[in-house]
């Protein structure tokens, strides 16, 4: 189908950052907003579609970008009619692992980092690198990456690519990137806007923000289940969808899925931690065994809520991350809720993170919570 500019973009104020005061939020998208998961799916199926018809014989190596394109990357990544890798850049420090570090200079936070142990043998082993990313804006990130892996391989003759939901790059610096053999598959192109003048429009009560860091309030339930599969460090792509799968049916067998008939259920994904919670929603919506389900996520994106209907975040609440207890992210436009399942990846002791987004849901009368992570056994 043809995406429209209605239907994937929606203008919001980031907080307090003066090199870019704004963010477009997409509502499939999945992540700043709740989506119902096919709907998600279909975007990402949209843009795998676009990619894989120009280059059809090409084994493609997908990177996805930190943390707002981690699902879509993976989404493009299972898609592959090929058994290709799949990476995504990472701002957490992993165990044994060696970088390559490169800059976002927009973002709230411009440090990103590029796991190094594994890429030599990805890059041999296909023909195409494929950046993906929710909206290319400049280009100057992927163009820093670029130089540091052709700096670090220059024995190779690399080949790039660049997809993303949204691309708002001006033609004459699209035209300099396909002087370099790079090229550009995307669902809409933006023209250039003034969208700070739009921002003025609206007010930002400080009402509407709650922080619900350091409180004690633990009162949900945990579940640990096996994983040997982490995309910062990269993987195959069949092997991450059949771990995936995996994931979905021990969720199917541990749940009591009584307790989700006719329910409004929730799926989160944590941070970076997207694309398998994402898998499992989809597989739940698919069950029919609830009313609803819907999917986002936490963020580290600090952004500024308001209660105008023309405004896509309407509340926002301040926790702990299940990463870092003392890194700052958010979820933002929570409402109640019969059930709510929360999936992470940390291994570490996330209890204030876990008491903080608990608080949060029950303020939104959501009493019914469990935690799941999903850890390497």
């Amino acid at each position: 189908m043809d995406y429209t500019k209605e239907q994937l973009v929606q203008l919001a104020k980031r907080h307090n950052n003066n090199k870019r005061p704004y963010l477009l939020v997409n509502p499939l998208q999945g992540k700043h907003i709740p989506v119902e998961p096919h709907k998600c799916f279909s975007l990402f199926q949209e843009l795998s579609q676009c990619l894989y018809a120009s280059y059809p014989n090409e084994k493609l190596f997908i990177i996805g970008f930190a943390e707002t394109a981690t699902a879509i990357g993976a989404a493009i990544a299972v898609n592959s009619p090929l058994d290709t890798y799949y990476i995504h850049t990472t701002r957490e420090t992993l165990k044994q692992a060696d970088y390559l570090y490169f800059t976002e200079s927009h973002s709230h936070a411009t440090e990103q980092k590029l796991v190094y142990n594994h890429l030599k043998d990805f890059i041999t082993r296909t023909d195409r690198i494929i950046f993906v990313e929710d909206e290319v804006t400049t280009g100057n990130t992927i163009l820093n990456i670029i130089n540091l892996l052709n700096k670090q391989f220059s024995n190779f003759s690399l080949k790039y690519g660049i997809a993303s939901i949204l691309n708002s790059m001006e033609q004459s610096v699209m035209d300099d990137f396909k002087q370099l053999g790079i090229s550009f598959d995307y669902l809409l192109h933006l023209d250039k806007e003034d969208y700070t003048e739009k921002l003025k429009t609206f007010s930002y009560p400080p009402s509407l923000v709650t922080d619900c860091r350091d409180f004690r309030d633990i009162s949900y339930s945990n579940l640990i289940l096996p994983s040997k599969s982490d995309p910062r460090i990269g993987v195959s792509c069949k092997k991450y969808q059949e771990h995936c799968d995996r994931l979905a049916s021990h969720l199917f067998q541990e749940l009591d899925m009584e307790n989700l008939k006719g329910k409004k259920v929730l799926v989160l994904g944590t941070e970076e931690f997207m694309f398998p919670p994402l898998y499992f929603a989809a597989k739940l919506e698919q069950s029919g065994l609830c009313s609803s389900v819907h999917f986002h996520a936490t963020t580290r994106s600090p952004i500024s809520a308001d209660h105008d209907r023309n405004y896509p975040i309407h509340n926002r609440y301040i926790l702990n991350s299940y990463y870092d207890d003392d890194r700052i992210t958010y979820i933002y436009n929570l409402a109640p809720y019969d059930y709510v399942i929360i999936l992470s990846d940390t291994s570490s002791n996330s209890e204030k993170a876990m008491a903080a987004l608990s608080h949060a849901l029950k303020l939104n009368h959501c009493n019914n919570i469990q935690n799941v992570k999903w850890i390497e056994s």
